[in-house]
Protein backbone atom coordinates (compact mmCIF):
# COMPACT_ATOMS: atom_id res chain seq x y z
CA UNK A 1 0.00 0.00 0.00
CA UNK A 2 1.66 2.95 -0.88
CA UNK A 3 0.88 6.16 1.95
CA UNK A 4 2.18 8.98 -0.08
CA UNK A 5 4.58 10.11 -2.82
CA UNK A 6 7.45 12.73 -2.79
CA UNK A 7 9.68 15.03 -4.73
CA UNK A 8 13.26 13.62 -4.54
CA UNK A 9 16.04 16.37 -4.09
CA UNK A 10 19.55 15.48 -4.62
CA UNK A 11 21.36 18.68 -2.88
CA UNK A 12 25.11 19.16 -2.81
CA UNK A 13 24.91 22.19 -0.79
CA UNK A 14 26.68 20.31 2.46
CA UNK A 15 28.71 17.53 1.32
CA UNK A 16 31.90 18.56 2.70
CA UNK A 17 30.12 19.43 6.40
CA UNK A 18 28.54 16.24 6.83
CA UNK A 19 30.39 13.28 9.04
CA UNK A 20 29.39 9.93 10.06
CA UNK A 21 30.22 8.93 13.44
CA UNK A 22 31.14 5.26 14.06
CA UNK A 23 32.20 4.18 18.00
CA UNK A 24 33.16 0.45 17.01
CA UNK A 25 34.30 -0.21 20.87
CA UNK A 26 31.36 0.91 22.08
CA UNK A 27 28.30 -1.70 22.90
CA UNK A 28 24.75 0.08 21.47
CA UNK A 29 23.12 -0.72 24.70
CA UNK A 30 25.63 1.76 26.12
CA UNK A 31 25.75 5.02 23.96
CA UNK A 32 27.83 7.87 24.81
CA UNK A 33 25.54 10.39 27.21
CA UNK A 34 25.70 13.24 25.05
CA UNK A 35 24.66 15.71 27.56
CA UNK A 36 28.16 15.25 29.32
CA UNK A 37 29.78 16.44 26.21
CA UNK A 38 31.73 19.35 26.86
CA UNK A 39 33.78 20.17 24.08
CA UNK A 40 34.54 19.33 20.58
CA UNK A 41 37.53 20.47 18.58
CA UNK A 42 37.57 19.98 14.70
CA UNK A 43 40.97 19.70 11.96
CA UNK A 44 38.79 20.45 9.17
CA UNK A 45 41.60 20.51 6.68
CA UNK A 46 42.56 16.82 8.02
CA UNK A 47 39.31 15.65 8.72
CA UNK A 48 39.74 14.83 12.31
CA UNK A 49 37.51 15.65 15.31
CA UNK A 50 38.46 15.39 19.37
CA UNK A 51 35.19 14.89 21.98
CA UNK A 52 35.81 15.51 25.17
CA UNK A 53 33.42 13.70 27.81
CA UNK A 54 32.55 14.75 31.54
CA UNK A 55 32.87 11.85 33.70
CA UNK A 56 29.34 10.96 36.32
CA UNK A 57 32.02 10.84 39.61
CA UNK A 58 28.88 10.42 40.88
CA UNK A 59 27.83 7.31 39.41
CA UNK A 60 28.32 3.98 40.82
CA UNK A 61 31.02 2.68 38.41
CA UNK A 62 33.61 5.28 39.14
CA UNK A 63 36.71 4.62 40.70
CA UNK A 64 37.28 7.35 43.88
CA UNK A 65 40.84 5.67 44.08
CA UNK A 66 41.43 6.25 40.41
CA UNK A 67 41.18 10.00 41.21
CA UNK A 68 43.89 9.74 43.52
CA UNK A 69 46.48 7.97 41.67
CA UNK A 70 46.05 10.20 38.30
CA UNK A 71 47.73 13.57 39.84
CA UNK A 72 46.84 16.21 37.28
CA UNK A 73 44.16 14.59 35.39
CA UNK A 74 40.25 16.35 35.35
CA UNK A 75 37.53 14.49 35.17
CA UNK A 76 36.83 14.31 31.82
CA UNK A 77 37.97 11.86 29.12
CA UNK A 78 38.61 12.24 25.26
CA UNK A 79 37.13 10.37 22.27
CA UNK A 80 39.71 11.07 19.20
CA UNK A 81 39.09 10.01 15.34
CA UNK A 82 40.16 8.17 12.85
CA UNK A 83 39.01 8.69 9.53
CA UNK A 84 37.90 5.75 7.61
CA UNK A 85 37.28 4.88 3.85
CA UNK A 86 33.85 4.13 3.01
CA UNK A 87 32.69 0.49 2.20
CA UNK A 88 29.88 2.05 0.46
CA UNK A 89 27.97 5.16 -0.25
CA UNK A 90 26.11 6.89 2.73
CA UNK A 91 23.54 9.56 2.50
CA UNK A 92 21.33 11.73 4.74
CA UNK A 93 17.93 12.37 4.12
CA UNK A 94 15.04 15.11 5.74
CA UNK A 95 11.79 15.06 4.88
CA UNK A 96 9.54 17.55 4.79
CA UNK A 97 6.35 19.55 3.28
CA UNK A 98 7.93 19.76 -0.17
CA UNK A 99 9.95 16.62 -0.67
CA UNK A 100 12.38 14.35 0.69
CA UNK A 101 15.93 15.94 0.38
CA UNK A 102 18.80 13.84 0.17
CA UNK A 103 22.93 14.54 0.55
CA UNK A 104 26.06 12.41 0.67
CA UNK A 105 27.58 11.50 3.71
CA UNK A 106 31.17 11.35 2.05
CA UNK A 107 33.81 11.20 5.26
CA UNK A 108 33.15 8.64 8.12
CA UNK A 109 35.15 9.01 11.37
CA UNK A 110 35.47 6.33 14.04
CA UNK A 111 35.92 7.58 17.43
CA UNK A 112 37.73 5.76 20.21
CA UNK A 113 39.36 6.63 23.50
CA UNK A 114 42.35 8.74 23.35
CA UNK A 115 45.10 6.59 25.30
Amino acid sequence: EIVGEFDVFISQQMPNQLYLLQYPLRPSWRPYDLEQLKTIRMKKPLHKMEMDFRINTKGENYNKEWKDKAEGKDDTFTLESTRMQPKTKYAIGVLNADGFHLTSLPYVLQMRPDM
